[in-house]
């Protein structure tokens, strides 16, 4: 990353990166003196970020940007028998994926109360060619302590070569996730209302109301008949023609001290398929969560505890199969020496709520990794 800030306050900001996932999932038969198969994936990702913002007087503020995203995928199933071994190729030609997008949006200050920023997105996309983006956001600060925001975008979103041609394999624990090359991209209408206001020193509160109305959704189902052929539960990507998603988030913070924070979180979600009026899968109505943060300034250090409630939500999309509802605690201690080192240790999922095949071979959409604990550090160095 690289950010350069210019004499008149304009700014230069960019950034790179790569990315290389693989994975290897292998089917043998113990007494036999071979692996009967082996199947090897490989995702390469390699993308840039480049964006300009120009300040105009106080008030008014321009950002241009720019960002590239250049993918690549190979998946391969090597079969070995007594005598002979062979090799599939799974993914056809097109396992590559080129996107680029461009970017302008300003930010206006009409009054001092009231904040509008518009802006659009240019995408194009080597395999589902171009799209334009519009949006546009107000703010308004009606008094000191409370701020109103309205929102309207054209959300758009190509599926990722995993969401196309992956074949995840966890038939370990119960389940396979395959992919879906004929997906096709998602478009949405998302609209936003929002309040955060601000009671005294201590105590602050934020609503958000949201309404999205979605094409093509991309989602996930499971496929009852070739999980019953399987044994085990068989999960595939799907665009869902119309759907639409509504509901509030809404976060409540206080001060107990200085150094005593606690959090009390509330999301409600209403997602379904607007065709067969059916809740959508891998949501959940209800979610809460609960934080504290323990600051203690003479060791500098701090204290982080959160518990996160979520309900119950649907495993295929007929309505037929549900995910118990459940909750974790995670813990996390943090303490700096010096200006330049961090250490950190936690506990996350304390309880070790992980999700489980029940004796009907239903698999459930709790977390998969179970109590797990960790410790590290980090050097920070500033240039």
């Amino acid at each position: 990353a690289y950010c350069y800030t210019f004499n008149n306050d304009s700014q230069f900001k960019s950034n790179m990166y790569y990315e290389n996932f693989s994975d290897i999932s292998i089917e043998d038969i113990v007494l036999s003196p071979q692996t009967e198969q082996k199947r090897i994936a490989e995702i390469n990702l390699m993308g840039s970020e480049f964006q300009f913002d120009l300040p105009l007087g106080e008030n008014q503020k321009y950002t241009f940007g720019t960002s590239i995203l250049l993918g690549e995928m190979n998946q391969n199933i090597y079969k070995e028998g007594i005598t002979t071994t062979s090799t599939t190729k799974e993914i056809p030609k097109g396992s590559k994926t080129d996107n680029y997008s461009f970017y302008f949006q300003p930010d206006i200050k009409l009054k001092p109360w009231c904040e509008v920023v518009p802006g659009i997105r240019y995408q194009y996309d080597s395999d589902f060619g171009s799209f334009v983006a519009p949006k546009l956001n107000i703010s308004l600060m009606p008094t000191d302590k409370l701020i109103i925001r309205f929102g309207y975008g054209l959300g758009y979103r190509v599926p990722n070569l995993k969401e196309r041609y992956y074949f995840f394999d966890h038939s370990a624990i119960g389940y396979q996730v395959m992919g879906n090359k004929d997906l096709q991209p998602e478009q949405a209408q998302n609209f936003q209302l929002g309040f955060d206001y601000k009671i005294n020193e201590k105590f602050r509160i934020n609503l958000n109301l949201f309404f999205n109305f979605i094409k093509n959704l991309i989602d996930t189902e499971i496929d009852l008949e070739q999980s019953e052929i399987k044994g085990l539960q068989l999960f595939t990507y799907k665009n869902i023609s119309r759907a639409e998603t509504n509901g509030l988030e809404s976060s409540f913070e206080y001060y107990f001290k200085k150094n005593i924070k606690g959090t009390l979180g509330y999301n409600y979600l209403n997602a379904y398929d607007k065709d067969t009026d059916n809740y959508l899968t891998k949501s959940s109505k209800h979610q809460i969560k609960v934080g504290f943060e323990y600051s203690i300034e003479a060791w500098h250090s701090e204290i982080l505890i959160n518990w996160v409630y979520q309900s119950k939500q649907y495993i295929d999309e007929n309505n037929t199969l549900t995910s118990p509802a459940w909750h974790t605690l995670d813990i996390r201690m943090n303490k700096k020496f010096g200006k330049w080192i961090s250490c950190f240790a936690g506990l996350k999922n304390v309880f070790d709520v992980h999700r489980e095949i029940d004796a009907t071979g239903n698999l459930d959409f709790r977390p998969a990794v179970g109590r797990n604990l960790y410790i590290g550090m980090e050097y920070n160095v500033n240039f």
